[in-house]
């Protein structure tokens, strides 16, 4: 096995000690509560391996999920999703899901393919479900699982399962492959996740808070990403190229004043619109707006008929790894 053979420096400490490696191994045979497990790459991401390694892959995906002990959780993106259910090597029996690399921005990452968690997703009602990786970037690697979940709009929000900041962009990127119409080029197309991060805040827009006792301006929301300041006048919103403290001008008495010398004076993009969902004021020249409401969904019951097969599958893995050592 190559459990992140050759990885050595800061990468090398994102492995779990064996002693958490054998009481996850106990915790999962139990049918307890797991937390999901984010560590570096087993493997490398780009090398799709033979059956060996891609049972390997799976395994230890399992044994890195989150898993419930009363029936309720997030479903799991299954190793056997594939449209003709032929036979195969996963732990149902069925040929195993579609893997596929994708790389652009400094990142590459591993995972299922982009049809077959579509397909998945189709099934889920709408409901969050997480999706199994492993990737590297610069400077480091992450494999576990990430929370995905699809809005009505068709935008992709995606949350890497105790996932360290720089190991986000990971889960950036299968946000980025999920929404693209060519999956293959998705990533091709950004200097860095970190950019793609940022235009994603700036379509967001921002939430206009209520100033106080002003008669002429109702509320004031700053979105830093985009550099600019909504303000509400009356019944319309307007927006202008500025950053402003929201804090320090709904403290001040004289309010007009400030807008009509520090906002009124910056460059005016003329008038925002406000999402009737979140309420959020946000600007059409940013790209389509991604509400601020928008995020995963509380825990259903589970109806994966094998999700006892692949706990068993991770505790067995576990239990493999915390007699072998990671190497």
């Amino acid at each position: 096995m190559d459990l992140g053979e050759g990885i050595e420096g800061d990468d090398a400490a994102r492995f779990a000690p064996g002693e958490l490696i054998e009481e996850r191994s106990q915790a999962l045979e139990e049918g307890g509560y797991v937390p999901a497990l984010a560590e570096g790459a087993y493997t490398n991401p780009r090398a799709r391996g033979g059956a060996s390694q891609v049972s390997m892959w799976w395994d230890s995906r399992n044994m890195q999920g989150e898993w419930s002990d009363d029936g309720t959780g997030y479903e799991k993106m299954p190793d056997d999703w594939t449209p003709q259910r032929t036979a195969g090597a996963a732990v149902s029996g069925r040929r195993r899901t579609y893997r596929r690399l994708y790389e652009g921005a400094g990142v590459s990452v591993r995972m299922p393919s982009a049809a077959s968690i579509r397909s998945f997703s189709e099934t889920q009602q709408g409901k969050s479900f997480d999706v199994p990786v492993e990737g590297d970037f610069e400077g480091g690697s992450v494999s576990g699982w990430v929370r995905c979940t699809r809005t009505d709009d068709g935008v992709w929000i995606t949350e890497g399962l105790g996932f360290a900041k720089d190991q986000q962009q990971v889960a950036e990127a299968v946000s980025a492959v999920l929404e693209s119409r060519r999956p293959t080029k998705a990533l091709s197309g950004w200097q860095s996740m970190d950019e793609r991060r940022a235009d994603r805040m700036r379509r967001a827009g921002a939430q206009i808070r209520p100033v106080g006792d002003s008669s002429f301006i109702k509320g004031i929301g700053v979105n830093p990403f985009a550099g600019v300041t909504f303000t509400k006048i009356r019944d319309e919103v307007y927006t202008n190229e500025v950053v402003t403290n929201v804090r320090d001008f709904a403290a001040s008495e004289s309010k007009g004043q400030i807008y009509n010398r520090e906002i009124q004076t910056q460059p005016p993009l003329g008038k925002a619109q406000v999402c009737e969902k979140c309420s959020g004021a946000y600007h059409p020249s940013f790209g389509a707006h991604i509400c601020l409401r928008a995020g995963h969904h509380a825990p259903t019951e589970v109806k994966d008929e094998h999700v006892e097969k692949r706990r068993r599958s991770g505790s067995l893995f576990a239990g493999l790894r915390a007699v072998l050592g990671r190497r």
